[in-house]
């Protein structure tokens, strides 16, 4: 391929990448093995980390596995910001079947469609009265045969958990149909041995990611696995953020569509000191600084928020992401930082459900 000619290219930067032919999952392995105890996600000021992503990870593989879903097979996620998002997505890269990501405000007939199309067999869910009921109902007349419930309390501080489930505050769909599995059953009971499943990664679908359909119904796009791994080296490239892997680095936040947030996922992982905090971003949202000791919080314009501990954001060791729900056109318009705010496009869904 010819190289693009223009006296504006950055010193330094090659114009090929060649080092992407690698598996997804080779990213949080890699990471994982290397630097354990880093932060990756945090939820309602609980944190896990890459270690433990991996472990959930490699459980939910063997679950999979030990349930007939094989290489190729697709297995659906229809959940809002919660945690368990990216444990559930390795889960399924890890064994060997396809992501195909659903939009958390979709009506059941919308869902029922995309199910439908892409041939799912399984679904996760979130464990809430609106989520469950969509998710009961949109998987009339497709292959899906098992469904899978995610609760967030054992996500939430153990204060938090006890309070929340005390007081009812935390969501729950109520009854949960025989055949159906909760989330941390199926994690408590399956050991973190993932298959040994051969990827192509230029050949092999990671995930399913669908249109905003509006120019008709939306269509299924199929990214490989160096899709991914392509855009993640260019980046490294392109963008040369420079210090130290494992350090700390400055922060900065990313106004993410939640159906990218797949990509941006993994997409940090070079550096490996990245946590991704899940809250309610949407509208016009912005990184709010607050005084030294207290807490940071994504803020947005209806007044929901999702905070920042005070010792992470003012270490400045961690990059923060907000994966919020996506807006119809499903693009990235904007990147906040350092308080910047975001101008939202088009109107997007609502964030998670209070907890």
């Amino acid at each position: 391929m010819q190289k693009w000619q223009t006296p504006f290219w950055p010193e330094g930067v090659a114009h090929d990448v060649t080092n992407y032919h690698y598996p997804l999952t080779q990213v949080l392995d890699r990471t994982a093995r290397k630097y354990p105890d880093n932060v990756y996600t945090i939820f309602n000021g609980a944190a896990r980390t890459y270690a433990q992503v991996k472990d959930t990870a490699d459980r939910i593989a063997h679950f999979l596995a030990a349930s007939d879903i094989g290489k190729g097979d697709k297995v659906a996620i229809f959940l809002p910001n919660i945690p368990h998002f990216p444990e559930v997505l390795f889960g399924i890269l890890k064994a060997g079947a396809v992501a195909v990501n659903c939009n958390p405000v979709y009506t059941p007939k919308e869902l029922n469609y995309q199910l439908k199309d892409s041939e799912s067999k399984m679904v996760f869910c979130m464990d809430h009265p609106r989520f469950y009921a969509n998710t009961q109902e949109a998987i009339k007349g497709t292959q899906v045969k098992t469904v899978i419930v995610c609760n967030v309390k054992s996500y939430l501080p153990k204060l938090k958990a006890f309070l929340g489930g005390l007081l009812g505050k935390i969501p729950k769909a109520g009854k949960i149909d025989s055949g159906h599995h909760m989330f941390d059953d199926i994690v408590a009971s399956s050991p973190p041995s993932p298959p040994d499943i051969t990827v192509s990664p230029e050949e092999d679908t990671a995930i399913m990611l669908y249109t905003g359909g509006t120019t008709g119904v939306p269509k299924g796009a199929e990214l490989t696995h160096t899709n991914f791994t392509y855009n993640l080296e260019a980046c490294e490239e392109y963008f040369r953020l420079v210090h130290e892997p494992g350090k700390k680095r400055k922060n900065a936040a990313r106004r993410i569509p939640h159906l990218s947030g797949s990509a941006a996922l993994v997409s940090q992982f070079r550096h490996h000191q990245c946590a991704f905090v899940f809250g309610p971003v949407r509208q016009q949202a912005y990184l709010h600084p607050r005084s030294p000791g207290r807490e940071s919080a994504f803020h947005s314009r209806d007044g929901s928020s999702a905070k920042i501990p005070a010792h992470i954001h003012h270490s400045r060791a961690h990059h923060f992401c907000g994966v919020h729900q996506p807006s119809p056109s499903g693009k990235i318009r904007h990147l906040l930082h350092h308080g910047v705010p975001v101008r939202r496009g088009a109107a997007a869904a609502g964030g998670v459900p209070a907890v």
